[in-house]
């Protein structure tokens, strides 16, 4: 399948357009010429807003292609990056028993193969290290699961829609005691490559995490279907933030709570008790587990990304991976799913957006999540 994968990618000429690779170079530039103040690390296309983590990796990057210049080297090491993910990808869907088709379905999307061999940007990374510990998890292999998770997230913020779904795992699956040291692991990651960064911690602190960030309507690829005016507005940024937790909260008590079988009422109430709230029931096998696992971090994932304030076109990789088993799990006929993972496919491929395809951008995880709620 990951020789498929790479034939796959050789079907189609990529031209790298340095969209941000450039600005990433600028950046790394100047951490390594001594630069440790956040604000004052910039690229043509604006300031650093990753953690260090970001900057650590770009720096070997930077080494291994000439400072730079040597974009054919840089195209090859993230069709290495593309392949390694797939590889991790394949084995959560190995573990989980996803039918044969979600396999093909993964390795013939023209828009992941853009943007990992042609754009080079840090999401490629990021959910290298997201799929290492997705299937650390699944394996119930909790450290490990959580140390990938940390560092992702030491790469790009992004995989905090990860999150609600580590938490209610772990919770279930080890108690209070040990998701609290879990995330005490992922703290300790993040003051570990902060470092560097210690005498303009303020800094640091804003531009790495920075929440507040306001985004263009031009670019947005999953919103322009709304005026320029709703998209802007505080009042939509609340609706959508309101529903994101609507939405974790639905998910929470119909769906990540059957890893213990408890009531979301009662796997609140057992958080003054340390011990774990799953038991090992004979009935239940390895992998209906394993599954109920890597749906609740999917699903987890896919409800944030549904409830963004604005995707641009890389954000893509934070979910196609993903979708085609999700898919499988709405219980839909194959043909359906099918179509609806290449009306997606189709939609992230219209460049720029337009209303039309932003509006099926998003109907289709909105559909999707309905169909996992009402059908698994």
């Amino acid at each position: 399948m990951v020789i498929l994968s790479k034939v796959s990618c050789r079907l189609f000429k990529f031209w790298n357009t340095e969209i941000d690779w450039e600005t990433y170079m600028t950046q790394v530039s100047l951490y390594l010429s001594g630069e440790r103040n956040y604000t004052h690390i910039k690229g043509s296309t604006g300031p650093i807003v990753y953690p260090a983590g970001f900057l650590y990796l770009y720096s070997f990057l930077y080494k291994l292609t000439d400072s730079g210049q040597n974009i054919i080297k840089g195209q090859q090491i993230f069709m290495f990056v593309y392949l390694v993910t797939l590889f991790f990808v394949l084995k959560i869907y190995y573990s989980v028993n996803a039918p044969f088709y979600a396999y093909l379905l993964l390795i013939f999307s023209k828009r992941l193969h853009s943007i990992y061999l042609l754009r080079l940007f840090n999401d490629c990374w990021v959910m290298l290290f997201s799929y290492m510990a997705i299937y650390a998890y699944a394996m119930h292999l909790w450290t490990f699961g959580t140390c990938f998770f940390g560092i992702a997230l030491g790469i790009k913020m992004n995989v905090l829609l990860f999150f609600p779904a580590i938490a209610i795992i772990l919770l279930q699956m080890l108690g209070l005691r040990c998701m609290l040291w879990h995330f005490f692991v992922v703290f300790v990651i993040q003051a570990l490559l902060s470092i560097p960064f210690i005498s303009y911690k303020k800094e640091y602190i804003s531009r790495a995490f920075d929440f507040s960030r306001t985004f263009l309507y031009k670019w947005t690829v999953n919103w322009k279907f709304l005026p320029e005016s709703v998209f802007l507005s505080k009042e939509f940024s609340y609706l959508l933030f309101f529903i994101h937790g609507l939405m974790l909260f639905i998910f929470s008590s119909r769906l990540w709570n059957r890893i213990s079988d408890y009531s979301l009422k009662k796997i609140g109430s057992s958080l003054l008790n340390t011990k774990p709230l799953f038991i090992n029931k004979t009935h239940r096998r390895h992998v209906q587990l394993r599954s109920l696992i890597v749906i609740t971090l999917f699903t987890s994932n896919l409800i944030g990304i549904l409830c963004a304030r604005s995707l641009h076109y890389q954000f893509y990789c934070w979910f196609a991976w993903s979708m085609p088993y999700i898919l499988t799990k709405t219980r839909i006929p194959i043909v359906l799913q099918i179509i609806i993972w290449a009306l997606q496919e189709y939609a992230w491929n219209i460049y720029p957006s337009t209303p039309y395809s932003s509006f099926i951008v998003t109907t289709i995880p909105a559909l999707v999540l309905f169909l996992i709620l009402i059908r698994y």
